[in-house]
C-alpha cells in the first residue's frame, strides 16, 4: 500500500468545501468537528459489526495522532544556537 497524499492543496481544498457548505468552518475547530463526523458518519455504513466499527475508529483515532505529532514535529522551531566557543565578537559600545 502506498503512501497517503497528504498536502496543504488538499487540506484548503477540503477547508473551501466546507465552508462553502458551511460559512462557520471559517472556524477551524468547526471544519475539524465536520471532519470528524464525516468520517464516523461513514464509517457507521459500513458492513461490519459495531465492535469492529469501534475498534477501527480507535486506530483512525491513534493514525490521527501520528499524523499530529508528525507535522508539530516538523513545525517545530529549531532549539536555540548556543553561544559557540572561540568566536570573535565586537565589543559592546
Amino acid at each position: 500500500m502506498s503512501a497517503l497524499q497528504l498536502n496543504d492543496e488538499l487540506v484548503e481544498d477540503l477547508m473551501k468545501l466546507l465552508s462553502g457548505h458551511d460559512e462557520r468552518c471559517e472556524d477551524t475547530s468547526i471544519a475539524l468537528q465536520y471532519i470528524a463526523a464525516v468520517m464516523a458518519f461513514i464509517l457507521g455504513h459500513q458492513q461490519m459489526s459495531n465492535d469492529d466499527k469501534s475498534e477501527f475508529l480507535s486506530q483512525l483515532y491513534g493514525f490521527s495522532q501520528h499524523v499530529l505529532d508528525d507535522v508539530i514535529s516538523k513545525s517545530a522551531p529549531p532549539p536555540p544556537a548556543e553561544d559557540a566557543f572561540g568566536v570573535w565578537r565586537p565589543p559592546e559600545s
